[in-house]
């Protein structure tokens, strides 16, 4: 989502996720989040840990395609991903 006046954290947008397992928010998993901008240049933060959720800020106002990867490891071990493409209209 395009963060808010006063509610940017290091960019012009905040990427947030909520990770669930049988309708029970997981909230105890390290999870770390990756953006490949439109150049193709590539960052990597942590997420950090807001109310049931994670939260990264990154620059996505330039034009173009940005690809979101979210990556979680929960306590049984198991590794998990997500992605998702944002178009920067900017």
């Amino acid at each position: 989502m395009k963060a808010k006046e006063g509610m940017q954290h290091g960019g012009t947008h905040n990427l947030m996720v909520k990770v669930e397992r049988d309708g029970k928010v997981l909230t105890d998993i390290a999870v770390k989040s990756k953006v490949k901008h439109p150049n193709g240049q590539t960052e990597s933060k942590m997420m950090m840990k807001m109310g049931d959720g994670y939260m990264a800020a990154y620059d996505l106002g330039h034009k173009g395609l940005h690809e979101l990867m979210v990556l979680f490891k929960t306590a049984d071990g198991a590794k998990h991903f997500i992605g998702v493409s944002y178009p920067g209209k900017e």
